[in-house]
């Protein structure tokens, strides 16, 4: 607990506004200089500052880390972290503080009402830095520390806060806007413009060390600027990162830079993604996805953003006085999770929708699974779900999405319901039907097929009951709840999936977490074949509508084969053209993988027209999956061009062309099953997957398997006209 480690030190804050700032001012910086007398061998430091923190000790950042501590429903929990700072020398030390304001202190204008957060209140900050070795207290934040941010001054009957510091505005929506004449040393302590603290009160959560693996720097990409006489650059690819600018030019000249993922008429077009920010102010006045440098003057000036991140290929600079751009760096910031998987295919298209896969996966991971980069930044339930298998083949994600679990279910209402999305302001319990709240059940069975860990199906178990509950008062005559969403962002060009069956579907599924279960779930079954069913499968002419029923385990036995050979037989018709929106993605394709249709799997995931994943990358160039299948060349849609929804692809290649899998019934933490099927158009596949590696190729007729066991593993092989045996470590070769 927050209160074992961080003593007696007090939370701080700048003391403005009584705790709760109406409009967004500069970034307070928090500093205090203290004595060390002899050295300390073992220094460990315990901090955090809400929203986000930068620690300096002698001027030298404690961490690489950045966008530190991740996002909370802070009046439940709030999250610090713990740095071992080594040997800390005797003589005079200098610790500083900087806060901005994240998702604590939002105060960009959203729909989703983060500016009206019940938790949100002034950037504060606590920490302790103490003895390793004896437990005793080195410094600590209390009243004795300063902190320079901004002055209070009436102006034509009006509080205006003159900045003191260099970062004047920070927005995680919005943007950054630093003035570089306003920087000063970094030991400097005191002095006109440094002003008392005042004690604050705590967030009101419970305070917990925060494990996720932080965000960091992954890669850095320099931009070109496109021809034109518009100063537009662009990234080799879409990302969500910061920026790093290098400029030149005399003092107080000003840059201003926006950035979207599409242009229109030569400029950046934020129009797709900036409905829901802002959506009141006109484009000039927008805070939404800008950065603004004002130059110091002299030598060549180099700058990043701090406390905010943007989802972006192109950028647009506006310089404002006599100022030179040098260089614009992309700089891609996402959690530092562990590879453990890679694969590649024979199939050159297979390969390149890989590629937009994983850069969907990492491009919203900052510190939660969110669905986009730039528009949202939110952790919405249904879409942390739909990618959880596909992320957790490529990354250790286990950390992640046991923190992801955790603030999903702080989202509960007493009544049962959860928010669409997490953290959750109070916005978005509309949104609680399957798609979301199901989302709860699976994102645990897969944690448990993964990790062998129960302690998120525990709490699944624990919760689903009241949702069940609340669901049942929500039906309607026919004994269909009324609530959620149906089949999302579904193709404008397919019949559209009925959602209230999707939501009896998942409602169903889940009744067996309930009591009385059996009766519950005969009723809601029965009421699926009275009114979606005919001749024991569903009445609906599209592929989704089988396959989530089979998904969900209400149709009966003897009709699971045909209900698989009609969602084949269904994109065999539309010649494998897309006829599914994110919720029913992940069941078709599993559908055809799981009753041997390898071929219509193959041909829906390389099928080139629209809709569809190939459509994407070799006709439209995208290097990130969109949220919507009707885009195209000659559309920008009001959608988002980075999502994770549709990553299940990627899940598709590791499960079945290379084989790993992770069926219910574990065969223990260390055995994995190797199954691959081989599409007769797939000439071979390369993975490895937890140290596991599946090679296959076809030559003359026959195909060749390699595989490798990794030390203290065990596989249990299951190939074409081969009884099923299990293998130690070691290599093992193929034939059939």
């Amino acid at each position: 607990k927050g209160e074992d480690v961080l003593g007696d030190a007090r939370w701080i804050y700048a003391g403005f506004g009584g705790g709760h700032y109406s409009e967004a001012i500069a970034a307070p910086v928090f500093r205090k200089a203290f004595q060390v007398e002899k050295p300390v061998e073992r220094a460990k430091l315990a901090i955090t500052g809400l929203g986000y923190f930068e620690c300096l000790l002698d001027g030298k950042p404690v961490t690489d880390a950045v966008l530190m501590p991740g996002q909370t429903q802070y009046d439940l929990r709030w999250r610090y972290r713990v740095f071992d700072l080594g040997r800390l020398e005797a003589g005079r030390h200098v610790i500083s503080i900087e806060v901005g304001d994240g998702f604590y202190n939002a105060t960009t204008r959203d729909v989703w009402n983060f500016d009206h957060a019940p938790w949100r209140g002034a950037p504060k900050t606590i920490c302790r830095l103490y003895d390793a070795d004896t437990g005793a207290d080195i410094v600590k934040t209390d009243s004795s520390w300063k902190v320079r941010v901004a002055k209070p001054e009436w102006i034509d009957g009006k509080l205006v806060f003159t900045p003191q510091t260099p970062l004047v505005f920070n927005s995680v929506r919005g943007g950054e806007t630093y003035d570089a004449r306003l920087e000063f040393p970094w030991d400097e302590v005191d002095g006109p413009d440094w002003i008392p603290i005042y004690v604050a009160q705590s967030p009101g959560g419970v305070g917990e060390e925060e494990t996720i693996e932080p965000c960091r720097i992954r890669k850095i990409h320099e931009m070109t600027r496109l021809p034109g006489p518009n100063r537009v650059y662009k990234a080799p690819v879409n990302l969500a990162g910061g920026v790093r600018l290098t400029v030149k030019g005399a003092r107080g000249a000003k840059v201003t830079l926006r950035f979207a993922e599409v242009l229109k008429d030569g400029h950046v077009w934020q129009d797709p993604i900036s409905c829901f920010v802002e959506k009141d102010l006109p484009p000039e006045e927008k805070t939404f996805q800008r950065d603004i440098y004002i130059l110091k003057g002299g030598e060549a000036e180099t700058w990043q953003t701090k406390f905010t991140y943007h989802g972006y290929q192109y950028c647009e600079a506006k310089i404002e006085g006599e100022a030179e751009i040098l260089k614009l760096e992309a700089l891609e910031i996402h959690n530092d999770v562990k590879r453990i998987g890679r694969v590649t295919t024979s199939d050159a298209r297979i390969n390149r929708v890989l590629g937009c896969c994983e850069r969907s996966i990492l491009a919203n991971l900052q510190n939660i699974p969110t669905d986009c980069p730039q528009r949202e930044k939110n952790g919405w339930l249904g879409d942390a779900n739909l990618r959880m298998e596909a992320s957790f083949y490529a990354f250790d994600m286990t950390r992640i999405y046991e923190n992801a679990f955790r603030l999903a279910c702080d989202t509960q209402r007493p009544g049962g319901e959860f928010a669409g999305i997490f953290p959750c302001t109070g916005w978005g319990y509309t949104y609680s039907g399957s798609y979301s709240a199901a989302a709860i059940l699976e994102m645990a069975d897969t944690m448990y097929r993964f990790t062998g860990s129960t302690a998120l199906r525990d709490e699944a178990c624990r919760r689903m009951p009241r949702w069940i509950e609340q669901m049942q008062r929500m039906r309607d005559d026919r004994g269909v709840p009324q609530i959620g969403l149906w089949d999302w962002l579904h193709p404008l060009s397919c019949e559209r999936l009925d959602w209230q069956y999707v939501r009896l579907v998942g409602y169903a599924r889940s009744l067996f977490l309930a009591p009385n279960a059996e009766r519950e779930y005969a009723e809601a079954k029965a009421n699926l074949e009275k009114h979606f069913f005919r001749d024991g499968l569903p009445v609906f002419t599209n592929s989704a509508a089988c396959a989530l029923a089979l998904d969900a385990g209400v149709i009966a036995p003897e009709m699971r084969a045909a209900a698989a050979a009609r969602v084949a037989q269904i994109l065999r018709d539309r010649r494998f053209r897309v006829d599914f929106g994110m919720n029913g993605c992940y069941k078709v394709l599993r559908t055809l993988g799981d009753y041997g249709y390898a071929d219509e799997l193959f041909e829906l995931m390389t099928q080139p027209e629209k809709p569809g994943w190939v459509y994407w990358t070799d006709t439209l160039g995208l290097t990130t999956l969109p949220e919507r299948w009707d885009i195209d060349e000659n559309t920008v849609r009001d959608g988002s061009y980075c999502h994770g929804a549709y990553t299940e692809y990627m899940a598709v290649v590791y499960r079945y062309f290379a084989g790993f899998r992770y069926p219910s019934e574990r065969l223990g933490d260390d055995c994995l099953e190797i199954r691959p099927i081989f599409p007769k158009k797939l000439e071979g596949v390369e993975a490895e997957h937890r140290a596991y590696r599946v090679a296959w190729r076809r030559q003359d007729g026959r195909i060749s398997l390699s595989l490798t066991v990794p030390d203290g593993k065990t596989a249990r092989v299951v190939l074409p006209g081969q009884a099923p045996r299990t293998v130690p470590e070691g290599e093992y070769d193929f034939t059939f």
